[in-house]
């Protein structure tokens, strides 16, 4: 006889152990079963995560050469340009060079007697004209 408390029917025969083992390989089972899918869906996810991780990899790359590029440009440019002012600097040296040698020969030849003859003669030719 079964004990009054007890929640089995009278009529259901007691479960054997192949039962419980059964009953106990099922539900583990199942428990494979949510965990594995579980398992996957966390794979699925880092795989993901990955290829975002190795797309964005790849347009830094893609930027970093790009931006490189640019700098290689900017650079030559620079230098380019570097070059261009020290040649106009060296030119416009010369220049200054040549206009203070002129002005020292025309300071030179205006207080030669020849130059200021020469202006003299300007001076008496310009009142001749006003005259007329």
């Amino acid at each position: 006889m079964n004990p009054p408390n007890s929640t089995r029917d009278s009529h259901e025969p007691e479960p054997t152990v192949e039962d419980t083992v059964s009953e106990l390989l099922v539900s583990q089972a199942r428990e494979i079963q949510v965990l594995s899918k579980e398992l996957a869906t966390s794979y699925e996810k880092e795989l993901r995560f990955f290829k975002n991780l190795k797309n964005r990899d790849k347009q830094l790359k893609e930027q970093e050469k790009s931006l490189t590029k640019k700098i290689w440009w900017l650079e030559s440019e620079r230098r380019r340009l570097l070059e261009r002012e020290n040649r106009l600097r060296d030119q416009v040296e010369q220049l200054t060079d040549q206009r203070d040698v002129a002005e020292r020969k025309v300071r030179q030849l205006r207080g030669s007697k020849l130059g200021k003859l020469q202006s003299g003669m300007w001076r008496v030719r310009k009142t001749v004209r006003s005259w007329r």
